[in-house]
């Protein structure tokens, strides 16, 4: 859809796309397909996600946390691990195990032999799609600089010698070809090292550049979350989706800024709780048996005073153990009882109980001191020593006896939470509530101070800051380097070969054979994902063996992926060897039609025994003179080009009809075949003039040719929202030229249309029988039931008639004096020639009785 379409239209059509979907007979069958093909993006994803959480642990704990450093080996290791290019193999790696195993369960689901050939053939060209994508996002874009700078990190000397002698070659011979902003401004810091040089040197060198990034490695994200917030650029906090009306920059930064502050203080508290506190089931039952000092529920917990124990409290704890759970009332009765029975013990029997106590009395001192065990504690695998000691304890005191001390020990657990060193960083919030750091913030310091400090460092404001002279930097050379003499040759193919497949309508995942005569190189390979800009197009490269199948070339246990530009470049060296000047190339493309089949009961695998048709690809650029768009519809409608007459020497072009177009546009499998052989001639060809044929066609009008180009719809969708605007079109000229009518009518004093629900006369005008129960009577305000003989009754004439009951007209017709009207129009329902049912015609006799 257009970009101006608005953000509920968008839902709309989506809420619709998929309720259809689910609808579908075959919705089964998608979801496993998906579901297989979404298995490695979520590697991937989930990969990232797990550098991200690394990343807010490192800025939350700080450099101080015993974990910091192994925090940020497995920072640097992740980040390593996506720039060079593994996490990128692992995905696309996934996909091919689709290919070869895991859609072995589809065949009990549906899949199998049962299913149509041009289902397998689309997943067997989205899984291409998938993996050409995967490989273009997580190795091609990684291959190249600066990204290919963090391949040195932990190598040899040699190879760092090595790599780092071929960066400066491809500096010296090409500025372009590596960024300006980051690879060359290294390249012009460190000098060139070569295989004699000394070993301090080579190795002052790498240490230096390698330390750098390894730093960067530690730290850069490698989803943009981070980077969005940091610089004020995310939307959701500087705007509402779909409001136009963005708050300023300085603005977005400050509660970018804000932002970060908040997220850093909930990641700190979200690490420290497991290790600090209790879980949060423990802490809230504590808080609520023993309650707050007010009503705000972020107060402390106040435990009550410990009571001493005595010689009865023991005496009585022993003996109520023996009964068991009894009802109140029998308690109260044991207890008075057990204190008769107290009283007749000696102090020698006393004594016993005074020291079992005194030792109890002891354990609770200790456990009053202890927090309580933490949420980590309680749910690692093996219990630390501290917390099995902890249990003992509790179980020695008993439930009653923690329950009285839980409150006290909450709170040394919020203690230790407010107490831990991450609140304490100089970088990091101050207290565990989110206050700020009064002594950190800092007005008195000048900016050319702080410029000064950082005039040595890699923090140092940049010396271009003009937005205009930024853009002018140098763009860097991707796919063609530009002191490549072809390169101009290669931009030249890459285009034409787009226009080939924009115009033969060739998608990703058709089979492409290259050749061409000039040399024996040829390649056979499966269209991957194509992008305008930059003008990409990806291939993966494939072999067909003598049984006609289909097989996808591998290195290293990953298929062979490459691009358009990098295979003419091929092309185009084997020339220098060739006596054919460079103007006289021309590539021949063969398209290949291929099946997929399932192999062994759960591997796909194409075949291919035919070419389709063919086409060539030459070094002749044809200019396409771009029409002039007209303005933008929503909701992705697009205007239809009217025919136009052409007058003059313009009456002798070239003219296809519309039926020819038509048949161009869809053709079958041999008009296909001719089309494509046929397209070098037709697009080489300059002329104007009509050939013989075209002129005796009888479509085409000789004397008064036409001029048309219609514009399919781009969906099923949109051509039936065009369908539904043309009905609404024609519906309001309708109502527009009704609305004329009743206009002049009324203006002239004539009688309105009989289209209007309007009258310009008040009275009676006609009647009826009740089609449904919900009309209410226009004098009684009742329910004119189904059925039931009614009259219709003007009473405005800028509204539309009201209903009556039959008993209710004779008293509204005296209460507004229309007796006239009303007698003329019962006189009229009356008659045996009006279209009235006899019950109406009845009624009307009945009431004009009343008038005789």
């Amino acid at each position: 859809m257009d970009a101006d379409t608005n953000y509920a239209a968008k839902n709309s059509v989506r809420k619709r796309l998929i309720c259809e979907e689910l609808s579908s007979p075959d919705f089964h069958k998608n979801v496993y397909v998906i579901d297989s093909l979404l298995q490695p993006f979520e590697l991937g994803i989930n990969y990232c996600f797990a550098r991200t959480a690394i990343l807010h642990e490192l800025t939350a704990l700080g450099s101080d946390h015993p974990r910091h450093n192994d925090l940020l080996q497995q920072s640097r290791g992740k980040f390593l691990h996506v720039v060079r290019g593994d996490l990128g193999r692992d995905v696309i790696q996934g996909f091919m195990q689709n290919l070869k195993y895991k859609l072995h369960d589809a065949i009990e689901i549906g899949l199998g032999g049962d299913v149509e050939a041009s289902y397998l053939q689309n997943v067997f060209s989205l899984i291409i799609v998938c993996s050409t994508d995967s490989w273009r996002r997580l190795i091609y874009v990684f291959d190249q600089p600066p990204f290919s700078l963090f391949r040195t990190v932990g190598v040899s000397t040699e190879d760092f010698v090595e790599a780092w002698s071929g960066l400066h070659d491809k500096f010296q011979s090409c500025t372009s070809c590596v960024d300006p902003t980051f690879t060359a401004v290294l390249l012009k810091a460190f000098p060139r090292l070569f295989s004699d040089s000394s070993q301090g040197e080579q190795e002052a060198v790498q240490k230096q550049v390698q330390d750098l990034l390894l730093d960067i490695s530690g730290w850069c994200p490698l989803t943009s979350d981070l980077c969005e917030i940091r610089n004020g650029n995310i939307q959701w906090l500087t705007s509402r989706r779909g409001n136009t009306h963005l708050k300023g920059t300085e603005t977005s930064i400050e509660e970018s800024l804000l932002q970060q502050l908040i997220n850093t203080h909930e990641w700190a508290q979200h690490v420290l709780e497991p290790d600090t506190m209790p879980t949060r089931l423990t802490a809230s039952s504590i808080r609520k048996m023993v309650g707050t000092k007010s009503s705000n529920q972020f107060t402390k917990s106040v435990g009550k005073d410990a009571v001493t124990l005595a010689r009865w409290n023991i005496f009585q704890k022993h003996k109520l153990q023996e009964q068991g759970l009894v009802d109140p009332l029998t308690y109260k009765k044991r207890v008075k009882e057990l204190s008769h029975e107290w009283a007749q013990l000696s102090e020698t029997e006393k004594e016993a109980f005074k020291l079992q106590a005194a030792h109890e009395q002891s354990l609770r001192e200790k456990l009053a001191v202890t927090p309580l065990i933490t949420k980590a504690q309680k749910q690692s695998a093996s219990m630390p020593d501290s917390a099995t000691a902890i249990k003992g304890l509790e179980e020695q005191i008993g439930r009653k006896g923690c329950k009285l001390l839980s409150s006290r020990r909450l709170c040394l657990n919020e203690a230790l939470h407010r107490e831990s060193g991450v609140w304490q960083s100089e970088t990091r919030l101050d207290d565990s509530d989110g206050a700020f750091k009064a002594d950190l913030i800092d007005l008195t310091t000048s900016d050319e101070v702080v410029q000064h400090f950082l005039q040595d460092t890699i923090l140092q404001q940049p010396t271009c800051t003009d937005a205009s002279q930024l853009c002018q930097l140098p763009d860097q050379c991707l796919e063609i380097c530009g002191s490549n003499p072809q390169a101009q040759s290669i931009k030249t193919l890459v285009q034409n070969f787009q226009d080939a497949l924009k115009k033969y309508k060739l998608l990703p995942g058709a089979l492409l054979s290259f050749h061409t005569d000039f040399c024996h190189r040829t390649a056979t390979c499966f269209l991957g994902v194509t992008l305008q800009k930059p003008k990409m197009q990806t291939l993966m490269y494939a072999e067909i063996n003598n049984a006609g199948r289909v097989n996808f070339i591998y290195k290293d246990g990953v298929p062979v992926f490459g691009t358009t530009a990098e295979l003419f470049a091929l092309f185009l060296q084997d020339l220098s060897s060739s006596v054919a000047p460079e103007q006289d190339i021309c590539l021949k493309v063969d398209v290949c039609e291929y099946n997929v089949t399932w192999v062994d009961g759960h591997q796909l695998v194409a075949s291919s025994d035919s070419v389709s048709g063919s086409f060539d690809i030459s070094l002749d650029r044809t200019v396409h003179r771009k029409r002039k768009l007209p303005g933008k519809l929503p909701f992705g409608f697009k205007l239809r080009k009217n025919k136009k007459r052409l007058k003059g020497k313009e009456s002798g072009k070239k003219i296809r009809s519309s039926k020819k177009i038509k048949q161009a546009a869809q053709p079958d499998s041999q008009q296909s075949q001719d089309l494509i052989n046929n397209s070098s001639d037709e697009n080489n060809s300059n002329t104007d003039s009509v050939s013989g044929s075209a002129a005796s066609d009888a479509d085409v009008e000789a004397d008064v040719p036409l001029e048309s180009e219609p514009i399919d719809p781009i969906s099923d969708v949109v051509a039936h929202e065009e369908q539904a605007c043309r009905t609404l079109q024609s519906e309001i000229q309708e109502s527009v030229q009704a609305r004329a009518e009743v206009g002049e009518a009324y203006a002239s004093g004539k009688a309105m249309p009989k289209t209007t629900f309007f009258s310009r006369e008040l009275g009676l005008d006609g009647g009826g029988l009740a089609a449904s129960g919900r009309s209410m009577c226009l004098q009684c305000k009742a329910v004119i039931r189904k059925g039931e003989v009614r009259f219709s009754w003007y009473w405005n004439q800028l509204r539309p008639h009201a209903w009556l009951h039959s008993h209710c007209l004779v008293p509204i017709t005296e209460s507004t004096g229309l007796k006239e009207r009303t007698v003329t129009k019962l006189m009229e329902l009356s008659q045996e020639s009006s279209d009235c049912p006899a019950t109406v015609r009845e009624k009307a006799t009945s009431i004009l009785k009343v008038y005789s």
